[in-house]
């Protein structure tokens, strides 16, 4: 084992975000974010130019959860997503969701190059170890089909360990997240948007205007309150907090275990999925030779060491001369059905808006949830697809969707340490 893998190492290569922005004082907004990851500054960010008065808030700093944590992949390939969508809500829901996902890699491109943002383009790819899980595969490449996608199936994806033949699309795009979502916020505040940092959401009082209470604190210590009052709120902060919608039953928090290192060139992303709820995903970085990998998803709660340990494992046997250099591990939140929960909560509409359930590494379905939002609440669209409210397939399917998270959370108590 690499003498780098007895070193302390708790965060990504990249690093974490410093605090840049002071607690926020008494304002009013048209849209009021809740949370400085890439959703809720996407979201800012878009109303922003559409003339709204934007203001985000984050009890943190900017990035500080998941968004600058993930591998940084967007692409349309997402394992199995599509066939799991097609499952539960039918063929015109996977023609949507494919729609979306390429609109928000457009955004992503863009946004990255007026950034600076480090980023490259390569294959996305699908890949199992085992035959006996290729159907997996072939029923993705089947669900893609009906969205004018059609992967390409391919022998030899360029690991570094036998897999069996995979599908690529050429869509990927892999970004360093720390400075994707810092870029997000110096374009919200040159557009004229707000942003402040270490601000707690106390209370959310529904009506004309919305009232939303914080407490702060600055760098010093010193302690602040306010209120700000929104004509529009997005809670973009995973599990919705209040969850006025009981949306965080339909989720299930989730952690990923990620590890980066030095050894091998990679010429595309992959995503391991012989268990596709647990699936390995690796990527290339921006330093030659330097591998990203991330895996071993359990319920949010135990099992933190063993799924870190097992990660390692997987790693040094698939890559044995990779050098381990940094660990790490971030949450996320995956939805009960497959689709991601956006839009308003509540069966009136109340102007305060949830976006959440997209699972590890998504930042393409994020970005796109993010933009639907910022449509709906300029009056640019009316279309929510992935609303929590509407109907999301039949009764039976959704109940089913809701037992499978109900047993992984139950199972997850008898996890040992």
């Amino acid at each position: 084992m690499p003498a780098a893998e007895h070193m302390p190492m708790t965060t990504p290569p990249w690093g974490t975000s410093s605090r840049t922005c002071g607690p926020v004082g008494d304002t009013t907004c048209d849209l009021l974010v809740i949370g400085a990851g890439i959703v809720g500054l996407t979201a800012a960010l878009a109303a922003t130019r559409a003339g709204a008065r934007v203001v985000v808030v984050d009890a943190d700093r900017i990035g500080a959860g998941t968004s600058a944590a993930t591998p940084g992949i967007a692409s349309i390939l997402h394992g199995v997503s599509c066939q799991q969508i097609e499952e539960t809500h039918g063929t015109d829901a996977v023609v949507t969701y494919v729609a979306e996902l390429e609109r928000a890699l457009d955004v992503i491109r863009r946004e990255a190059a007026d950034g600076g943002v480090p980023a490259r383009a390569l294959p996305s790819h699908a890949v199992v170890e085992d035959g006996h899980k290729a159907h997996f595969l072939h029923r993705e490449r089947f669900a893609m089909r009906a969205a004018g996608i059609n992967p390409e199936a391919e022998d030899a994806p360029g690991l570094p360990f036998p897999t069996r033949p995979s599908i690529r699309i050429d869509d990927a795009l892999a970004v360093q997240p720390r400075q994707y979502t810092e870029a997000l916020s110096r374009a919200v505040v040159a557009g004229g948007g707000l942003i402040h940092e270490g601000s707690r959401l106390g209370k959310l009082v529904p009506g004309s205007p919305i009232r939303a209470h914080f407490t702060g604190h600055d760098e010093t210590g010193v302690a602040s309150a306010a209120v700000v009052r929104a004509g529009a709120v997005l809670l973009a902060t995973g599990a919705p907090d209040p969850d006025f919608g009981l949306v965080g039953p339909r989720l299930l928090p989730t952690t990923v275990h990620a590890l980066a290192g030095h050894g091998y060139d990679l010429a595309g992303a992959y995503r391991v999925v012989d268990d596709p709820d647990r699936p390995y995903v690796l990527r290339p970085g921006f330093r030659p030779g330097q591998v990203v990998i991330a895996g071993c998803a359990h319920v949010a709660g135990r099992g933190d060491r063993a799924a870190a340990a097992e990660l390692t494992t997987w790693a040094t046997s698939h890559l044995p001369e990779l050098e381990i250099t940094h660990r790490w591990q971030y949450g996320c939140f995956r939805s009960y059905d497959g689709l991601p929960l956006v839009g308003e909560v509540g069966l009136r509409s109340n102007g305060i808006y949830v976006a959440t359930g997209f699972g590890d590494d998504h930042m393409a379905a994020a970005t796109a949830g993010a933009l639907q939002i910022a449509d709906h609440v300029v009056g640019a669209s009316t279309r929510l697809p992935w609303s929590p409210v509407h109907p999301r397939g039949t009764v039976g399917r959704q109940a089913r969707s809701l037992a499978r998270i109900g047993a992984a959370r139950v199972r997850s108590r008898f996890i040992r340490e």
